[in-house]
């Protein structure tokens, strides 16, 4: 059980959770989008920054002096420092949000009043849209057994997305505009009901950052809870905008973090020999995605 250092109050019954580090324009943004929520619900903002050096912290200070800053004298990664603003927060819920996205007006109240209705729900999360419009396919996962590592390994997982085999990862054959239950939201803008947390306990911080989100949202499946996409409330999700410039270096974090998850998860019910096949295919591909991704310029850099 996780061990929360601060307990709920009547105050607050949500409390925000942005992880910044070198963003300072996307973090600007996203607060502006979070005070402008229209609701009935009290909540608390919590920036951690982690060891930014572009004035991020200096920002929120003079800007927004009603958020809780903390400041982390180093990147300690995305789970760590989420993990430190839980613990600070006192919330019933807890809404973790990358500082790349724009809440729209409802988020709030919507996401909040659904938690409250389903007791049931140990964590929900929005539709994600890109710029673009097209929709972030990570908001809605199932979680990744072997064939589909296979299937990401071959990267065929998005060329027959109609195929309920190929495109259940994803859930690619299912209505976008449909709520759900799943396996996993994205971590970009997820909502925990602090109980489960207290039940299942924290985000593991062996990942630095990269597949912290579905290890979690697994852990509350396995504890009892629902996890559920909600596209009733539609979040704008700049992706790629808090790593691109450091790109190189999260590469190898993703393929990590991805190596990490299969070792945890999926590798004790499969025979050593394809686990090894397995690794050395992820590996592999990590190494050629971080070449191809050396040679693009600038503005075309991105993890995954």
């Amino acid at each position: 059980m996780a061990d929360l250092s601060r307990t709920p109050t009547e105050d607050f019954d949500l409390s925000i959770i942005i992880v910044t580090y070198n963003d300072l324009p996307l973090a600007s943004t996203c607060l502006e989008r979070v005070f402008q929520n229209r609701t009935r619900f009290r909540y608390e903002v919590c920036v951690v920054d982690n060891g930014s050096s572009d004035g991020t912290s200096e920002f929120i200070q003079s800007h927004y002096p009603s958020v809780e800053l903390l400041r982390n004298i180093k990147n300690i990664g995305y789970a760590r420092a989420n993990n430190r603003g839980i613990q600070h927060s006192s919330g019933r819920y807890f809404l973790l949000l990358n500082p790349d996205t724009e809440i729209s007006t409802n988020t709030i109240e919507e996401l909040v009043d659904l938690m409250d209705r389903e007791s049931d729900i140990g964590v929900v999360g929005p539709k994600l849209i890109r710029p673009s419009g097209e929709m972030d396919y990570a908001c809605r996962r199932m979680f990744p057994g072997l064939a589909d590592y296979a299937l990401w390994i071959l990267n065929l997982y998005r060329k027959f997305p109609q195929n309920r085999t190929i495109g259940r990862y994803n859930l690619l054959y299912l209505d976008p505009d449909k709520a759900v239950d799943v396996d996993s939201v994205a971590g970009a803008c997820l909502l925990a009901r602090r109980t489960a947390v207290e039940q299942i306990g924290l985000l593991d911080e062996t990942y630095f950052i990269y597949g912290e989100d579905l290890d979690w949202c697994y852990r509350f499946i396995l504890g009892g809870w629902r996890v559920h996409y909600y596209p009733k409330v539609v979040v704008l999700h700049h992706k790629g905008g808090t790593s691109r410039h450091h790109s190189a270096r999260l590469i190898v974090q993703f393929y990590r973090s991805n190596l990490r998850l299969y070792r945890k998860f999926v590798a004790d019910e499969v025979p050593l020999v394809i686990n090894w096949a397995v690794y050395t295919a992820i590996l592999i591909r990590g190494f050629v995605s971080y070449l191809y991704n050396l040679a693009l310029p600038s503005e075309r850099k991105r993890v995954a």
